[in-house]
């Protein structure tokens, strides 16, 4: 089972699509088959959806999703268990929903209406890349450049309190009055 997820539709967005999808089959198949009913785990490799399914008010895909397995828990007196498994993982399970994500990913698009919280994510995305690649191409702020080549948020930098990145700033560009104090002592 798999099928267009929309253009500009995000991997987030397409597993939500997609677990969306499984849980309306399970619906339909408990509905028609009463002898298919038991308790059911669904793996996924997508630690956002997990995250987001826990928190007190999740994402309007999210709370989609738990309505569905509430109501499958509710009508039919059954659990829907989602589990974590590590992406890439090379299970055979695993491997074969990246085939079929693939396959549906080749299909043609549709066009559909996407959240103003997705567009933002890929205009950042789109602007980031454009960024760094002018950060990498111009003249100024060659004095940086030998200590930070790009953009990296895991760097140690963003925890620090404002002043002190730009104290370190400026020594690093040498905006700083440091050489005229040390001449006078």
């Amino acid at each position: 089972m798999y099928g267009p997820c929309g253009t500009f539709t995000t991997s987030n967005e397409a597993e939500a699509i997609a677990l969306k999808m499984a849980l309306d089959n399970l619906i339909e198949i408990f509905r028609t088959q009463p002898a298919q009913r038991k308790d059911i785990v669904i793996f996924t490799d997508n630690k956002i959806i997990l995250r987001n399914s826990k928190r007190d008010e999740p994402r309007p895909q999210i709370a989609s999703i738990i309505r569905r397995t509430n109501s499958i828990d509710r009508d039919f007196k059954l659990k829907i268990f989602l589990q974590w498994i590590p992406g890439h993982s090379d299970s055979l399970l695993h491997n074969r929903a990246d085939e079929i994500a693939k396959d549906g990913s080749k299909l043609k698009q549709t066009e559909h209406h996407t959240s103003l919280e997705s567009l933002k994510g890929r205009l950042k995305s789109i602007y980031r890349v454009k960024w760094i690649k002018q950060w990498a191409n111009c003249n100024t702020g060659r004095s940086v450049w030998k200590y930070q080549k790009s953009p990296n948020n895991s760097d140690p930098w963003w925890s620090l309190r404002r002043k002190d990145q730009t104290t370190i700033s400026r020594i690093r560009t040498k905006h700083c009055p440091t050489k005229s104090y040390l001449k006078r002592m």
